[in-house]
């Protein structure tokens, strides 16, 4: 998955961070495993805020945000 959307977000660009934000408290028997996995495909999974991005990366840039957490909508 991380593959695919990297491919599709160089579309709009240059991908020069990638980051993954998960709730892995819901499995935590596989949160090792799929961090893991995470880091194999070249995203990181830190806690990074989407502000001190923002403050580091001044326009034109572009955000791609995929959540199904509502409060983004």
């Amino acid at each position: 998955i991380a593959n695919n959307i990297g491919r599709i977000a160089r579309i709009f660009g240059c991908v020069t961070t990638f980051k993954a934000y998960l709730d892995i408290s819901s499995q935590p028997s596989k949160s090792t495993a799929l961090r893991s996995e995470l880091q194999l495909s070249g995203v990181s999974c830190s806690q990074v805020d989407m502000f001190a991005f923002a403050v580091d990366h001044p326009p034109p840039a572009t955000v791609i945000l995929i959540s199904g957490d509502r409060d983004y909508a």
